[in-house]
């Protein structure tokens, strides 16, 4: 299926996240910092970028930023969910504006992440089970 990359200083967390991408075939790689996250990105080149609002060197915005300014001059960013511990609308104005996609508050079942996630890589499978995240 598709290549994931998740943006969170959450280890456990992420690995939540990584076990029901993995369920649906999705390949997954996590990064816990946003510098490791841009790094990441430009090698692998994910299809869908799912980051935490907070990261341990930065924020979701500044990683948007620096991925648009990376590799906004090669290709076009890839779908971007940022997901917030405390969302707000102000910071999902501000995420959404800078070139997210999506922005949902966490944790976020199991079921809801694939459901989201499929209709942000623009894909449908009609019959998923639940996954507890």
């Amino acid at each position: 299926m598709a290549r994931v990359l998740i943006a969170d200083s959450s280890e456990q967390y992420a690995r939540a996240c990584m076990r029901a991408l993995a369920s649906e075939a999705h390949r997954v790689r996590w990064a816990a910092t946003m510098g490791d996250a841009v790094e990441l990105a430009l090698r692998w080149h994910p299809e869908l970028v799912l980051a935490s609002e907070v990261l341990d060197d930065g924020t979701a915005l500044e990683l948007i930023e620096r991925l648009d300014a990376e590799m906004g001059r090669e290709r076009p960013l890839p779908p971007i969910a940022v997901m917030s511990s405390a969302p707000s609308l102000p910071a999902k104005m501000r995420v959404l504006w800078a070139g997210a996609t999506d922005y949902f508050g966490r944790p976020v079942p199991g079921h809801v992440l694939l459901g989201r996630v499929r209709v942000l890589l623009g894909t449908q499978i009609r019959e998923a089970p639940p996954v507890a995240v």
